[in-house]
């Protein structure tokens, strides 16, 4: 499945980060979140214990990125909101849905036009070349 690389927020004209260098991340201590986010955002350079454990990733895009939600979304909500979006924009189900199915081969537009289809905007397609061949490496959507 896909998952969240980050959420960022910005101000229309530009991305935002680094906000409030004084708000500290704080480690997630309820586990039902941390399962959830571990579900939806994983550290995928590290072993799930571990990364449970350090929370480095969540920690760098909290304090990137979320410290420019606060106050009006503290940490928790900030994560929580992060995870009913990736719920709500399942992008597997979407793709799927149009006939769009892992490990065959599509065009940008057909991609493009089935997300868009269901979210209603036009979606960041990223790709790279893997063994010679144009893989889908990330989607990014605009809420």
């Amino acid at each position: 499945n896909f998952t969240i690389h980050g959420l960022w927020p910005d101000n229309v004209k530009t991305m935002m980060n680094n906000c409030d260098p004084s708000t500290k991340f704080n480690k997630i201590a309820v586990a039902e979140q941390k399962n959830e986010l571990e579900k939806r955002w994983p550290e995928l350079t590290s072993l799930a214990h571990i990364a449970l454990t350090s929370q480095s990733f969540w920690k760098y895009e909290y304090e990137k990125h979320g410290t420019c939600c606060f106050p009006a979304y503290s940490q928790s909500a900030y994560f929580d909101f992060a995870i009913k979006l990736k719920d709500k924009t399942d992008l597997l189900t979407i793709l799927r849905s149009q006939g769009v199915t892992p490990g065959s081969t599509y065009t940008g537009e057909r991609i493009n036009s089935s997300i868009a289809s269901v979210t209603r905007v036009k979606p960041n397609l990223k790709c790279l070349y893997y063994q010679g061949k144009l893989e889908l490496k990330e989607i990014g959507i605009c809420f």
